[in-house]
């Protein structure tokens, strides 16, 4: 369990994550508001630059290549704007 989910349930605390996340993002069941935390701004991969969100990784699409950028916001199911 992390810290935002034993102070959620021991002391019954809201709980805000603002950062880099980047301790798993490839499932459902590893993103901020499924570990505890009922809000979180940040970014969820390694090697962000905190200016401009690129990732130094480009993709292409259609044709034209674009800058990969990363950054996420999001509300627990139920808390907040999702509730």
């Amino acid at each position: 369990s992390t810290v935002a989910q034993r102070l959620k349930n021991a002391a019954n605390y809201e709980t805000l994550g603002w950062g880099k996340w980047n301790i798993g993002h490839c499932a459902e069941a590893m993103l901020p508001w499924n570990r505890g935390f009922d809000y979180f701004f940040g970014y969820m991969t390694a090697a962000v630059d905190y200016r401009n969100r690129a990732t130094g990784r480009n993709y292409t699409h259609g044709g034209k290549e674009y800058e990969l950028a990363d950054q996420l916001e999001g509300w627990a199911p139920g808390v907040g704007l999702a509730a």
